[in-house]
C-alpha cells in the first residue's frame, strides 16, 4: 500500500474528479470540497476510499450528476455535493430528504462546519442532523458529532438542519471534531487499487509535457526564478 501525506491524498483526489470529463469538467469548488472532506475523514481513520470510487464512477458515467443542485434533483453525490449541501440546509433551517451516496462524507462536512465554527468562536455552532429508517445516523450537537455507528454508506436520508430530530439516537459513538489533530503530514495508508483509479482519473487534467505546453505556462517554468 502506497503511504502518502494528507495533502497528496486531497490533491489527487481533486485531479481525479477534474478529469473525469474534458468536456463537462466537475467545478472547481466541489473538486476542492471533496479534496478538504477526503483529508477530513482519512485523517480520523474513518473510511472514503470505497465511496470515493464509487461516485468517481457515477459521474464519469453521467458528468451532468457533478452540475445539478442536490437539493433540486433529490440525489446528492458525495463528496462533491457535501458542502453545498451542508451550507444550504443549515443556512434556511429546511428539511432535504432524499438518496445519498457515501453518507460518511456528509459526516465530515458536518465536522468541518463544526470545526469553522469553533475556530471562529460562533456563537451559534452548527445544528444538524441525518436522519434513517433506524432514526439518527449522524448529528452536530453540543460542540460533538454523534455518529451511529452502524451508519450505511448509501441509502434514503433526511437531513435537518436548525434543530434535532425528536427521536433519541441509539448506539451513538461520540467524535469530537479536533481529535485526533489534524495534520496535513499526517501518514495515510492507501489501498493500491484505489490509488491507482484516482492516477488514472487524474490523468485527463494533466497537459502533455512538451516545449509548448511549458511556453503556455503548465509546469515550473523554463528556467528557475520565474
Amino acid at each position: 500500500m502506497p503511504l502518502v501525506s494528507q495533502n497528496e491524498l486531497g490533491g489527487l483526489t481533486e485531479k481525479a474528479w477534474r478529469g473525469l470529463s474534458v468536456d463537462c469538467p466537475v467545478p472547481w469548488g466541489l473538486a476542492k470540497d471533496s479534496n478538504i472532506m477526503v483529508q477530513w475523514l482519512a485523517s480520523r481513520g474513518l473510511g472514503f476510499a470505497d465511496s470515493l470510487i464509487e461516485c468517481l464512477a457515477m459521474v464519469k458515467e453521467n458528468p451532468m450528476l457533478a452540475h445539478e443542485n442536490p437539493l433540486d434533483s433529490g440525489v446528492m453525490i458525495a463528496p462533491l455535493h457535501g458542502m453545498v449541501m451542508l451550507d444550504s440546509i443549515l443556512a434556511e433551517g429546511m428539511v432535504w430528504n432524499g438518496q445519498i451516496y457515501g453518507a460518511n462524507f456528509i459526516m465530515a462536512g458536518m465536522g468541518l462546519l463544526l470545526d469553522d465554527d469553533l475556530a471562529n468562536s460562533r456563537d451559534n455552532a452548527a445544528r444538524l442532523t441525518l436522519s434513517d429508517a433506524d432514526g439518527i445516523a449522524a448529528e452536530c450537537k453540543d460542540q460533538m458529532i454523534r455518529m451511529r455507528a452502524s451508519m450505511p454508506s448509501d441509502g434514503q436520508y433526511e437531513l435537518r438542519g436548525g434543530g434535532h430530530a425528536d427521536r433519541q439516537a441509539a448506539d451513538i459513538s461520540l467524535t469530537t471534531p479536533n481529535s485526533p489533530p489534524h495534520s496535513s503530514t499526517h501518514a495515510i495508508d492507501v489501498n493500491d487499487a484505489v490509488w491507482q483509479q484516482m492516477q488514472e482519473h487524474a490523468q485527463n487534467s494533466y497537459v502533455p509535457e512538451n516545449e509548448l505546453s511549458r511556453n503556455r505556462g503548465a509546469g515550473a517554468g523554463n528556467i528557475d526564478n520565474d
